[in-house]
């Protein structure tokens, strides 16, 4: 399942990442440089924004509190 939605990020106008396992998961099936630039990133957590912001990803969305429920 996580092989197809990535396959099909053009589909999708939000993409939320809630840890970062997930961000080096996402990255290892499609580099940052092949996502749409329409995609609007949410990342919960300082860490998994990190590691998005490093790979090249705006992260456009950050709740204040790093709890998925924050979204």
């Amino acid at each position: 399942p996580l092989r197809e939605a990535v396959g099909a990020l053009e589909q999708f106008g939000w993409l939320v990442v809630t840890s970062a396992n997930a961000v080096r998961a996402v990255l290892e099936i499609a580099p940052a440089s092949t996502w749409p630039a329409a995609l609007r990133v949410a990342a919960v957590g300082r860490a998994t924004a990190r590691l998005l912001e490093e790979a090249g990803v705006a992260v456009h969305f950050l709740p204040t509190q790093g709890l998925a429920e924050s979204l």
